[in-house]
């Protein structure tokens, strides 16, 4: 029966796995590895952007040691693609800080809308990420705001006009928002 417990992306990047012939548990568990491996560069990336390259190497080397990096592959949880999508959205603010342009906020918009699909409460990234990067932009503010809504909008919409017809109304997930609170 229809349900909408968990947002779609991390099941349909099982599913891709799969579909590739990573079907088994221990295949999903390193592919995801390799993809938090994906995150920790990432986060090397946005420490580089933000403050030089000894920054980024530091970052890198505590996300790749921290034990929240590696438990999510191990247990296959949806944080391991979170780990990579929340580093990302980030990364592509600051691109978007430092050469505004509709492009760069439509991407940030679709970034934060799939961060959504992934897990439902990072819808909060509009408003933490989002929010502050338009204002911050300090130029086209308003036409910047409705493309990185748009954007978000475009990634989120036919999810939750799915959840509204196959479950009697629009919502983003059906987990009662536990995580979120």
């Amino acid at each position: 029966r229809p349900e909408a417990s968990h947002p779609p992306v991390f099941p349909i990047a099982l599913a891709a796995l799969s579909t590739v012939g990573l079907d088994t548990f221990d295949s999903h568990r390193v592919a995801l590895a390799v993809l938090g491996g994906i995150g920790v560069v990432l986060v090397g990336l946005v420490g580089r952007r933000l403050a030089g390259p000894a920054v980024g190497l530091i970052a890198a080397c505590i996300a790749a040691l921290h034990p929240l990096w590696v438990q999510p592959a191990g247990v296959i949880m949806s944080e391991s693609l979170y780990l990579i999508i929340v580093p990302g959205v980030l990364l592509l603010a600051l691109y978007a800080l430092s050469a505004p342009s509709i492009g760069r906020f439509i991407a940030l918009g679709a970034l934060i809308g799939v961060a959504t699909l992934t897990r439902s409460e990072a819808l909060l990234l509009v408003v933490f990420v989002g929010a502050p990067t338009v204002i911050l932009a300090r130029v086209r503010r308003v036409v910047y705001g409705v493309v990185l809504i748009a954007g978000t909008l475009a990634i989120v919409g036919p999810w939750v006009v799915r959840n509204a017809i196959q479950l009697d109304g629009p919502t983003l997930s059906t987990n009662a928002g536990a995580t979120l609170s």
